[in-house]
């Protein structure tokens, strides 16, 4: 369920948040009989809605209207996740089932990428093979935000390990330690590894003096075994992507049965080592729990006894980090060399660093123009590229913080921060104070933490997944607690008939969204259909416009929907040169442009469209406006130095004509300023896309230097489209600036006749173009 703000993606969530506004519902009854407002728990429920209502003023003026709302309806359905947390972990036996939940899918999410790994089990992008290691990345199908779920679940992991007192589970999540560990370790993911120690610091302080040294203990000693067990591991998995993943074999994935040798190996290789570090927590850590808990008794009665072992763990922290950067060998020694060789380009120059630096300062500069209520939702992905430093290729912001601040700007951003910080003040405050209400709901604190903090450097929030986990552990973070944050005076207040408006509201509210949700749904669904039909069935094109412009009426604002109608009118107009087809074009395009003036495709659409129709002036200002939105792609550029090269116009005014090529030459500086930007980058750093002086531009100055009969010029521009060129180009444009060079040549007073037999084909219409320069310029002797 991630939000990448393509139409691929949006038939899951939508069917997500379907389910979520359903449970909604249901808890707007089940809150008809409970909800009183005499605490401050209630009043949270209200406050996290703040949350959504600042996307939904954020829709109003947003630069792409259909991710706005679904942004909206995906924010609505986090403050629903919240309350339904907050209302359904009051009671000890509650939070633990949810607990136990939370806990079991994520080891059920571990378990399925060991069988992508281990070759049962294919799932697209689940072993994601790029830099020339296959990286873990599970159901999420990238491996940075499996590895922010992983540090969660790790970290929960060992504190049910340390103080669960059930044996049978207790040797369950001790089992679990050195998989996890190993699947952290396979996502080949530096951020997580360096945001692993500054969590445990945070987490240690809550924990009991004895138990931290445990938890310490567990942690460490899973840790070795994996290392331990990761270099067989390494190299039976790249032996088994290279059967199994497509991108390797270049077929169909081909799985292999759990009794080959490999994939047999690699599951012992696992399982008993995860087995014997179970059996050994199991036999050592109750007796050490005991020793350490006499040994520490009199320490653990100070009050700042925890807090001053949580300041020794970051001096040895420190110490550690130390060592492992100053001496590599200890890294290479323990690790696969792909995975020593990322832990130790760890630092604050490597391009990972530099580009997410990048993307942040890129996210203050859309925040400038857009700060008090930003850009709507999915902004980032819409404007980027106005104000992007470089040409890089990112639809997130690789911050949750960022991302959001682009999207609903500072009132809604500090709104969400000032909930969350609430949130965590008075589930710390009432977790020091009240020691006799302590208990396992710690393990949502864990979650919370862990997810937030990992998406202050890349983008877990985008999957709804874990978006969900999060609100959802932020209310049950609160509910354990609610009998504690009763207020006096409210309590008559809680019995009065106002106590249902909320309930109401949100039956009515989650009714409201689940209806425009299923009609987002329905249109997905029907649009699949007619392609379908388009693709499978070749259907004729008007059955397949009807459906397609009903679901044009129910989803106007989807831009896909609208652009498939404009190809297939694009097409009906090729096939048929009916002009009829252009004016429907034109007003589908006028139609969409108001609510996605930052769409790419729909840009080109307008530009070609106006082509077809002779309106080479408006064609140019389309391509004007897409170097003025999108000034780092080069496409642009190269089309509007044509179009004014060419001078299609018919124009036989001079000025108009001058003013063309001076246009040309003002793009061809800005290409060239920007070039040299792109020199000023950190070496480490990369560029992105292709930006520089391509064929087609070439041709465009070419032909303006010719026409201004700078020759020398002309042929020192062009020369380039020359070398290497043959007969065999069938370029039109390049074989034009090749004439172009020709002719420049011609006019230097170099002798040609030789290029000519190579380059030119005879009785050809390039012949006489050729012919054609060749006396413009004698004329002009």
């Amino acid at each position: 369920m991630f939000n990448g703000f393509e139409l691929a993606f949006d038939n899951t969530i939508y069917e997500a948040l379907l389910l979520v506004f359903i449970i909604l519902i249901v808890t707007g009854f089940r809150l008809i009989e409970k909800w009183r407002i005499d605490n401050y728990g209630p009043m949270l429920a209200i406050a996290v809605f703040l949350f959504p209502l600042s996307y939904f003023i954020s829709s109003f003026h947003a630069v792409t209207a259909y991710n706005a709302h679904l942004m909206t309806y995906i924010a609505f359905g986090m403050a629903g996740f919240f309350c339904f947390g907050l209302f359904f972990s009051e009671q000890a036996r509650d939070w633990n089932r949810l607990a136990f939940i939370l806990q079991l899918s994520g080891y059920a999410i571990v378990l399925f990428g060991f069988l992508n790994l281990f070759g049962q089990h294919y799932y697209p992008s689940a072993i994601w093979y790029t830099s020339g290691q296959n990286r873990l990345a599970s159901v999420f199908q990238y491996s940075n935000t499996y590895a922010g779920y992983l540090l969660a679940m790790l970290l929960t992991t060992v504190y049910y390990t340390v103080h669960v007192q059930k044996k049978g589970w207790r040797l369950l999540h001790a089992m679990m330690l050195v998989p996890i560990w190993v699947s952290l370790l396979l996502t080949y993911s530096r951020g997580a590894l360096v945001v692993l120690p500054v969590l445990i610091v945070i987490i240690i302080p809550f924990i009991r003096l004895h138990r931290q040294i445990l938890y310490l203990l567990a942690i460490g000693f899973a840790a070795v075994v994996s290392f331990i067990l990761l270099n067989p591991l390494t190299r039976n998995i790249d032996e088994i992507a290279d059967v199994v993943l497509p991108v390797h074999t270049q077929k169909r994935p081909s799985l292999l049965s759990v009794w080959d040798k490999l994939p047999l190996e690699s599951w012992l290789f696992l399982i008993i080592p995860s087995v014997l570090t179970a059996c050994a927590i199991m036999l050592l850590f109750p007796i050490a729990d005991r020793w350490l808990e006499k040994k520490l008794a009199s320490l653990t009665r100070r009050r700042w006894g925890g807090l001053l072992f949580s300041l020794l763990l970051i001096f040895a922290g420190a110490i550690g980090v130390v060592v492992l950067v100053t001496d590599n060998g200890i890294i290479e020694f323990l690790l696969p060399n792909g995975l020593a060789d990322r832990i130790e380009s760890i630092n604050f120059e490597q391009h990972s660093v530099l580009e997410r630096f990048t993307f942040y300062r890129d996210a203050m500069k859309v925040v400038a123009d857009y700060p008090l209520f930003g850009t709507g939702g999915g902004g980032w992905s819409a404007v980027y590229e106005q104000y992007q430093n470089n040409p890089y290729l990112s639809r997130q912001a690789h911050s949750f913080f960022f991302q959001t601040l682009v999207e609903i700007g500072w009132i809604g951003f500090l709104l969400l921060m000032t909930f969350i910080c609430v949130i965590f003040s008075v589930y710390i405050y009432l977790f020091v104070k009240k020691k006799e209400l302590r208990g396992n709901h710690f393990v949502f604190f864990i979650f919370a933490i862990s997810l937030l903090v990992h998406s202050l450097i890349d983008f877990d929030m985008s999957y709804m997944f874990v978006s969900s986990v999060v609100f959802l552990c932020l209310g049950a973070m609160i509910g354990p607690f609610r009998s504690q944050l009763n207020v006096k005076r409210w309590e008559l207040a809680g019995e009065s008939s106002w106590r249902y408006a909320y309930p109401v509201f949100l039956i009515a509210l989650a009714t409201f969204l689940f209806v425009f949700t299923f009609r987002e749904y329905s249109a997905i669904r029907s649009y699949d259909h007619a392609m379908y039909m388009a693709v499978e069935e070749k259907a004729p094109l008007q059955d397949i416009l009807e459906p397609l412009e009903q679901m044009i009426a129910i989803s106007p604002n989807q831009p896909e929907f609208t652009l498939r109608k404009i190809d297939w009118l694009s097409q009906g107009y090729y096939q048929t040169m009916d002009p009829a087809y252009l004016t429907k074009i034109q007003n589908a395009i006028l139609a969409l442009k108001k609510n996605e003036p930052y769409n790419r495709d729909l840009l080109l659409a307008e530009y070609r469209n106006f082509k077809n129709l002779g309106s080479y002036n408006k064609a140019i200002v389309a391509l004007e406006e897409g170097i003025s939105k999108f000034p780092w792609d080069i496409k642009f550029y190269e089309a509007a130095m044509l179009e004014y090269a060419n001078d299609r116009n018919g124009q036989t005014d001079v000025q108009v004509t001058a003013r063309n090529q001076d246009r040309v030459l003002e793009l061809y500086s800005e290409v060239k300023t920007r070039m040299t930007m792109l020199k000023d980058l950190p070496e480490q750093q990369l560029q992105g896309r292709d930006f520089g002086i391509t064929p087609y531009i070439r041709q465009a100055i070419g032909k303006v230097y010719f026409d201004q009969q700078d020759f020398e010029q002309a042929v020192q521009i062009l020369q380039p489209l020359a070398d290497g060129a043959n007969l065999e180009e069938k370029d039109p444009v390049l074989r034009k600036g090749i004439i172009y060079y020709l002719a420049a040549m011609d006019a230097t007073g170099q002798d040609i006749d030789q290029l000519t037999e190579k380059l030119i084909l005879p009785d050809h219409e390039e012949s006489s173009l050729l012919i054609e320069l060749r006396e413009k310029i004698e004329m002009l002797r």
